[in-house]
């Protein structure tokens, strides 16, 4: 396992984001996390509001991923995850506003809320729907 220093990762926020508004809290005690919505390969995914600053009272999702557990090569998939968050200005791909590291080399990126429900929900959904079509 590879551990990263704390001193050795930059807070960092979206560029395009960032310049359009507010800086973002960049410590955990800045978002109440409220209810997991998600885990993954990489971490816990969080629904959270962001309790500092213009932003507070804003819904966010937070992936909070333990770097501690990841082998180097582990780390280079989660960079890669990151830079393609941070690039990305697709409609469909999730916008990360914020990430930074607290104590215990917990990496914490904080991403806009799609409040959408699981691709499991948004399916069922969009079969319901094409039923309910094709009875008229």
């Amino acid at each position: 396992m590879v551990e990263v220093k704390l001193s050795e990762v930059k807070h960092h926020t979206n560029s395009l984001i960032g310049s359009q508004e507010q800086a973002w809290p960049t410590k955990p005690e800045g978002y109440n996390l409220e209810c997991v919505i998600g885990i993954g390969s990489f971490g816990i995914v969080w629904k959270a509001t962001c309790q500092e600053g213009s932003h507070a009272g804003k819904e966010v999702a937070v992936k909070i991923i333990d770097l501690n557990q990841f082998e180097e090569a582990s780390l280079q998939d989660l960079r890669k995850e990151s830079a393609i968050m941070n690039t990305s200005r697709h409609k469909n791909m999730v916008h990360e506003l914020v990430s930074f590291t607290s104590a215990g080399n917990f990496l914490w990126i904080i991403m806009q809320l799609i409040d959408a429900g699981s691709c499991t929900d948004l399916i069922h959904n969009l079969r319901k729907v094409k039923q309910e079509l094709v009875g008229f």
